[in-house]
């Protein structure tokens, strides 16, 4: 029950790293560039929120540079004009473990939505070990946006957090990963 050829397979379009001046008639020729960035500013205050947050907590700059993994989430919102950082200030708790763990659901949460279409999603979850975003069908919508229905099932085994190693590396002396 898929959509027509004209279409996308789960019936979403991305604007996302798009040249708005793309003409997307179907044959017209592109011959504006593309640049590929390899690392984002956005990103680089994730990996330090997410590492901050981990290591010290929410709130904590015990290495004096000035951003905490609070500072660093509101960063990233204010750079995409976002004004609500409610969530992100209420992310307190009786404990610092509780503190950290709501940081952490938020971290995760943001890196989930500004890097979508950066193919850091697939690191991201096995880094995590978060085996139900493993095992989640890809879904689509069509009718607008009314109707959900699923892309593609997924399949993940507990041996699959980590991939197979290469055989000439197994040549060298390593074991191959459980499983595979």
């Amino acid at each position: 029950d898929r959509k027509p050829s004209s279409s996308t397979t789960t019936g979403y379009y991305m604007k996302k790293l798009m040249n708005p001046s793309v003409n997307h008639t179907t044959g017209s020729v592109v011959t504006t560039r593309h640049f590929h960035t390899l690392l984002r500013l956005t990103e680089v205050y994730l990996i330090f929120a997410e590492a901050a947050n981990e290591a010290y907590g929410p709130d904590v700059d015990p290495l004096g540079c000035g951003l905490t993994a609070r500072d660093a989430l509101k960063a990233v919102r204010s750079r995409v004009l976002r004004p609500s950082q409610s969530d992100v200030d209420a992310a307190e708790g009786d404990s610092d473990a509780m503190r950290a763990a709501d940081m952490r659901r938020l971290i995760r949460n943001e890196r989930r939505l500004e890097l979508a279409f950066e193919n850091q999603r697939f690191w991201d979850v096995r880094r995590w070990k978060d085996e139900q975003a493993m095992m989640r069908a890809a879904m689509g919508t069509r009718d607008g946006g009314k109707t959900a229905f699923e892309v593609e099932s997924r399949v993940f085994m507990d041996y699959m957090i980590y991939g197979p190693i290469p055989y000439d590396e197994q040549m060298k002396g390593l074991e191959q990963n459980r499983g595979w």
